[in-house]
């Protein structure tokens, strides 16, 4: 079985992304294993399990030697008095061919070839490098090997030990995958903000969606407003009442099937992005999620239109409602009953 038992870095984001990477990698693992197995006979299956205890051997290996390099590369991106990288010969006894060619050889740290060929680039390698004062050697007619699915990306640019491209997770059904990060406790899911005072804490997959920028950012005005840690949570089935209680508690009172962005202390909020022409619509939605709303308004409305529009919207048709903020750059007006 893949383990995060091998992970170790001190930087808590960096942490949090490469946990729901392998996370995420050893759910879709036992998907692909227990997929296959369904259609294979008692004998075939015994040496199906087999192969994956090996291979799982070779992926908890692979994720050593991945970390390995993320922390080298760190390392080496803060010695500034060496700004070239050395191809430092394997250490194993029967090393792989493919690497001897890049063996001693030398490029600048911000060259391109380093996003994908690296040590640890290709499974059982031995590799290292190093930072060097030395000049880079002239690579110009070397071949390129063919990258390996899965190993292409160099994990300390992207944070990932395994990259999207592993056929494990291409033939596994996405909710699974989510279902790995929102099983794993709040310490590692959460990405804490580096900011002074009242922190942003992201969830995993909240900083993964599409969502991620704008709605950081009318946390980041509550969380200075209100002078409070801000939490964006996940977005979770309405077929996963446990995670939904464990996410959302009380808020499921207001609306079971509802996905709030946001808790502030014991309170959730719905965020939206609006201009005046669609406030109404998009406040209506807002409230039918979460009795607390905050929207960040693309233009500026007076104190007196948004009185009126909440009068009309709002209080017209007896909603009920805990908190309602209109932010506008730097500007936030709040609203209760």
């Amino acid at each position: 079985m893949v383990t995060t038992s091998a992970l170790h870095t001190t930087d808590h984001p960096t942490n949090v992304l490469l946990h729901n990477n392998i996370a995420q990698f050893a759910a879709a693992k036992v998907f692909s294993t227990l997929s296959k197995a369904h259609t294979l006979t008692p004998d075939q299956l015994k040496v199906h399990l087999q192969k994956h205890y090996t291979y799982a051997k070779v992926e908890y290996n692979t994720i050593k030697k991945r970390l390995r390099t993320l922390h080298q590369w760190n390392t080496m991106q803060g010695e500034k008095l060496f700004p070239n990288i050395i191809w430092l010969p394997s250490r194993s006894a029967e090393p792989d061919p493919t690497h001897r060619r890049f063996w001693n050889r030398i490029w600048p740290k911000d060259d391109p070839f380093w996003q994908s060929h690296f040590p640890g680039n290709r499974y059982g390698c031995k590799c290292s490098w190093a930072s060097t004062h030395q000049p880079p050697t002239d690579n110009s007619d070397l071949p390129l090997p063919k990258k390996i699915v899965g190993l292409d990306e160099n994990p300390a640019l992207t944070q990932r030990i395994f990259s999207l491209s592993h056929p494990y997770f291409l033939n596994t059904p996405p909710h699974l995958l989510k279902l790995a990060s929102l099983h794993l406790p709040d310490k590692l899911a959460y990405i804490k903000s580096a900011a002074d005072g009242p922190s942003i804490y992201t969830h995993y997959l909240h900083y993964t969606s599409h969502e991620y920028q704008a709605n950081l950012l009318i946390a980041q005005r509550l969380a200075a407003h209100f002078n409070e840690d801000v939490y964006l949570l996940p977005t979770i089935s309405a077929k996963e009442p446990r995670l939904r209680q464990r996410f959302f508690a009380h808020n499921l009172l207001h609306n079971p099937s509802a996905n709030p962005d946001a808790r502030i202390g014991n309170q959730f909020f719905e965020f939206k992005k609006s201009s005046a022409k669609n406030l109404s619509k998009n406040l209506l939605q807002a409230l039918r999620s979460s009795p607390s709303v905050a929207i960040y308004l693309t233009e500026y409305l007076p104190y007196s239109s948004l009185s009126t529009l909440i009068r009309r919207s709002v209080l017209s048709r007896k909603i009920p409602y805990q908190k309602i903020c209109f932010i506008f750059d730097n500007q936030i007006l709040i609203f209760t009953p």
